[in-house]
């Protein structure tokens, strides 16, 4: 069991950059209040003029109030082997169908990804809490990956990195929700690790750019679908194929997606066919056939995968990108 006691102490919520926010709606306010002058000086009366400016400053748009839509912070009590535990994430939906989590690189802060208009749009279109993970160990356990030290890292969920993700969002949600995945880098050694341990948990997910953590248990009753991206110039790019092939040795329906030219990045092209092939999971019923398809891979001479795709238009897609 994992040592991840969380008190409401411990807990607390933090609304990001309110004050900047509120000095810079102030600003916008006076700023049309001034150029409303120049046409109060134009023809408009003096009453109607302070009657509009009146008006503009208690509109919703400009609100010194914090907005709904404003990044909140969910600090919790780090686990064994971290030095940090927050989660980032916009006000879920009232009637919250799941989580979308999405896991930056090592000790990197998830605010940036969640602030992605298009996994904005893709979170409100599937009424999921937006949630971005920022999670960190000591600097020392990612300069070996092979190292001692490394297990104890927060992409190592058994030590407590993913209970805490499930309490944090527990604490969000006032409840559990299925969760959408998507991590680069070291997240997506989180996304693999949690995935292999909770897969009962999990609707889909997805790494990038990622080294693989964990086995896929062929034994797991719930087999969620998932996606491995990587770049082919990508120094990961080897062992996000261990992960994928994990996968197919469990008999998980798993997809490899390799990006010819890229490296360690998020190709944007490629985050976006990650939310398509999402969406079609999540859009299907859970067990979901799809469709398997076999391709010579671009860039590794000879080298065949056989892929699954949630259906007939993902497919062609994923055909097309390569």
């Amino acid at each position: 069991m994992e040592d991840c006691n969380i008190t409401k102490d411990a807990l607390q919520r933090t609304s990001e950059g309110q004050a900047a926010s509120a000095f810079f709606r102030q600003f916008k306010i006076w700023k049309r209040v001034c150029v409303a002058g120049g046409k109060a000086r134009r023809g408009l009366t003096a009453q109607r003029f302070w009657l509009f400016a009146v008006l503009l400053f208690f509109s919703p748009e400009t609100s010194a109030a914090p907005a709904q839509g404003e990044m909140q912070t969910l600090i919790l009590p780090a686990a064994q082997g971290m030095t940090r535990a927050r989660l980032r994430y916009y006000t879920p939906p009232v009637d919250c169908a799941g989580a979308l989590v999405l896991c930056p690189g090592w000790n990197g802060d998830g605010a940036g990804l969640i602030r992605d208009s298009r996994w904005q749009e893709f979170a409100r279109k599937h009424k999921f809490v937006l949630v971005g993970l920022d999670f960190a160990s000591p600097d020392a356990d990612e300069k070996s990956h092979a190292g001692k030290s490394e297990a104890n890292a927060y992409h190592r969920t058994e030590k407590g990195s993913g209970r805490l993700l499930f309490e944090g969002l527990r604490q969000i949600v006032k409840k559990d929700v299925p969760l959408t995945l998507f991590g680069f880098s070291r997240g997506g050694q989180f996304v693999n690790s949690l995935v292999a341990r909770h897969p009962e948990r999990v609707r889909v997910w997805g790494c990038t750019g990622s080294a693989f953590t964990e086995e896929f248990p062929a034994k797991a009753k719930i087999k969620p679908p998932g996606v491995v991206v990587c770049g082919l110039k990508d120094g990961n790019t080897s062992s996000s194929l261990a992960m994928f092939f994990s996968g197919l040795r469990a008999k998980w329906r798993v997809c490899w997606l390799g990006v010819p030219g890229s490296g360690h990045v998020i190709e944007p092209r490629a985050a976006a066919w990650v939310r398509e092939f999402f969406d079609a999971v999540l859009s299907a019923p859970a067990d979901v056939p799809g469709v398997w398809v076999e391709s010579e891979e671009r860039g590794l001479e000879g080298f065949i995968v056989r892929s699954w795709c949630p259906n007939e238009k993902t497919k062609k897609t994923w055909e097309a990108f390569r």
